[in-house]
């Protein structure tokens, strides 16, 4: 039920790797400290946060595709800057749960 700094390691034995990644588990992902992984900071390894980048990306499709200044995308705007909208990471992120060829198991 847990994972250690050993077991989290062990996917690698290039020491640049295995320095960044100790250093995350230690600052980012081990929020009490003990050493080990537990089952809700696991989740916080496996399943990121991308809230921050999907805001990033939000606000670059308004900002390039807003012709009316109105700070909302109205299907007209969409439609008129379709491809710039279609290669968006936030769109693509959304194609990615659609495709089975992303789909594969890490654990």
């Amino acid at each position: 039920g847990f994972v250690s700094l050993e077991e989290f390691l062990a996917a690698s034995e290039d020491p640049e790797w295995i320095q960044v990644e100790k250093d995350r588990f230690t600052n980012d992902y081990d929020k009490d400290q003990d050493g080990r992984l537990d089952p809700k900071e696991l989740l916080s390894w496996v399943v990121p946060n991308n809230e921050g980048i999907a805001q990033e990306e939000a606000s670059h499709l308004i900002e390039e595709m807003d012709q009316d200044g109105d700070k909302r995308l109205t299907e007209a705007e969409i439609l008129q800057n379709q491809d710039l909208f279609l290669h968006s990471e936030a769109t693509d992120y959304g194609r990615q749960l659609q495709d089975e060829r992303f789909y594969h198991e890490e654990l």
